[in-house]
């Protein structure tokens, strides 16, 4: 009599492998956004999104590539990521580090009151943010 084998194991590993696969594409995205290359990060996360649709990260994608274009000092691009970030992501850490960035870009663009503004709803709405502390010291400019 011969034993019937189960293919849990296998299937268990072959998704093992996607999970490992799709963190560390995820990655090379992030690190390429921050490593300044645009254009390769495009290219990269198009083959992500091809490979595995829509992600959790997806957020972060768009977050990652705000910040590379506010340290461009191309405001107008990264303020409209930003503010999708912002409105179609709000239940993630990448939320208030936007709102956060629109703020900056309020202050670069000399509309402070609109950053005080900004700074004192993400107090106010995400109390328990890691980017609460940073919003604290921007805020602390306009209390002097």
């Amino acid at each position: 009599m011969h034993k019937r084998r189960s293919n849990t194991g296998f299937l268990h590993n072959r998704q093992t492998a996607s999970t490992v696969n799709n963190v560390t594409r995820h990655g090379a995205i992030v690190a390429t956004l921050r490593m300044e290359n645009g254009t390769g990060a495009e290219k990269l996360r198009s083959e992500f999104e091809k490979s595995f649709g829509t992600t959790p990260y997806e957020a972060e994608f768009e977050y990652e590539q705000g910040t590379h274009y506010y340290r461009s000092q191309e405001y107008a691009s990264a303020k409209k990521l930003f503010e999708r970030v912002a409105d179609s992501y709000q239940s993630t850490r990448w939320s208030p580090w936007s709102q956060y960035y629109l703020g900056k870009i309020s202050e670069v663009t000399t509309k402070l009151e609109d950053a005080a503004k900004r700074y004192e709803n993400i107090l106010k709405k995400y109390p328990t943010s890691d980017v609460y502390s940073r919003v604290l010291l921007s805020l602390r400019k306009y209390a002097l």
